[in-house]
């Protein structure tokens, strides 16, 4: 089975999981990494994403990395139609039309508080110098 062929087995899970439970820890991560292998823009702590999820959830989410992985870009309509399906596109839209310009749309939400980016780009700052 190609890795095209394994993820269209795993989009129900991952479509299900975002539709159902996208505001709840184990969903938050699945956002984060789908959105990630989607957009390919999303800074995300990949240890932190793949702590707490349950089997069927974790085992779905490792055959997205694998399949970005293996297929790179061929992926992307299937990740689409996981991010159409689930509302996620909607939560999208509806962040985008709160975020004044001209800011980046900050979603999904990173899983550091304001302050914790604040301070993190004040080390970065510092780096630079």
């Amino acid at each position: 089975m190609t890795a095209i062929e394994q993820l269209e087995a795993a989009v129900p899970v991952l479509t299900e999981t975002l539709r159902h439970h996208w505001s709840t820890g184990q969903g938050k991560r699945v956002r984060d990494v789908v959105w990630s292998l989607y957009g390919c823009s999303h800074t995300l702590n990949l240890g932190w994403a793949c702590s707490g999820l349950d089997v069927e959830v974790a085992r779905a989410l490792g055959t997205a990395i694998a399949a970005r992985l293996a297929a790179g870009a061929a992926v992307e309509p299937l990740l689409k139609t996981v991010l159409e399906e689930s509302g996620e596109f909607a939560r999208f839209a509806a962040a985008e039309k709160n975020t004044q310009a001209p800011l980046p749309v900050a979603y999904p939400p990173p899983p550091l508080s304001a302050r914790e980016l604040r301070e993190l780009a004040d080390a970065l700052e510092a780096l630079e110098r």
